[in-house]
């Protein structure tokens, strides 16, 4: 059977057709187990690390800048797992990159809590930005810096150091990351584009949009305690 070369390209098509929604289940399963294979090792490491710190409580504050650096280390692998995640509002939300969708907030708590954070992810998805904020961040660390232009919103951000930091918009929340370089990167569940974007903080559209921007610091000493001491974060609000 001889098959004209309209009729073997149709069949290819077809064929593809058939086989791409298996190779793209295949290649999330992948995901999913390479994402449960980096929680493992991050888990791994904070029980080496709280060790570590058991064993000399007293140097505790003279460490935190490397436990910091440690746990950054950790979230920028996290953030990588879940770039591209699809964003979406309502239920249900997935706790897993790649495979189903998750809201703004929901992203913020799961990148926490896999970090080794006991934050209840639920309740700060329903609070609003502020309580959120305010449950992480110590209140000398705060910036409110909305009525600004982005260039000296960017440039404030970059003058409080390197470092993670939550941003509060008018209905939404994520991350600012402050590199050592000071390039400041915005990681987030975006609604303008439908999924998780590591964008430049300066021309992202959430930002720019924004009336209002709360920026706090996290993995400051408090936040720090809490996680050695593997101690619950009280989220803020009534919701």
């Amino acid at each position: 059977m001889h098959l004209t070369k309209r009729e073997l390209g149709c069949a290819l098509a077809l064929l593809a057709a058939l086989c791409l929604p298996s190779a793209r289940a295949e290649a999330a399963g992948q995901r999913t187990k390479g994402y449960q294979a980096l929680k493992q090792r991050i888990n791994e490491d904070g029980r080496r690390l709280r060790r570590s710190f058991a064993a000399s409580p007293s140097a505790w504050s003279r460490r935190y800048a490397a436990l910091e650096a440690e746990l950054l280390h950790r979230i920028d692998k996290i953030f990588a797992s879940w770039i591209g995640s699809r964003w979406g509002l309502g239920l249900p939300q997935s706790t897993v990159p790649n495979k189903g969708k998750t809201n703004c907030g929901v992203f913020v708590a799961v990148v926490l809590r896999d970090a080794g954070f006991r934050l209840p992810i639920w309740k700060f998805n329903r609070q609003v930005a502020y309580h959120g904020i305010k449950s992480l961040a110590p209140r000398s660390t705060i910036r409110y810096l909305h009525g600004t232009s982005m260039k000296t919103f960017t440039e404030r951000v970059r003058a409080m150091g390197p470092g993670l930091y939550l941003i509060g918009l008018d209905f939404h929340i994520g991350f600012l990351r402050v590199k050592p370089s000071g390039d400041v990167r915005f990681v987030h569940g975006s609604y303008i584009t439908h999924k998780v974007m590591d964008e430049p903080a300066q021309s992202a559209v959430p930002i720019v949009q924004s009336r209002y921007r709360m920026v706090g610091k996290i993995l400051q000493p408090a936040l720090l305690r809490a996680w050695l001491k593997r101690r619950s974060i009280k989220v803020l609000g009534n919701r």
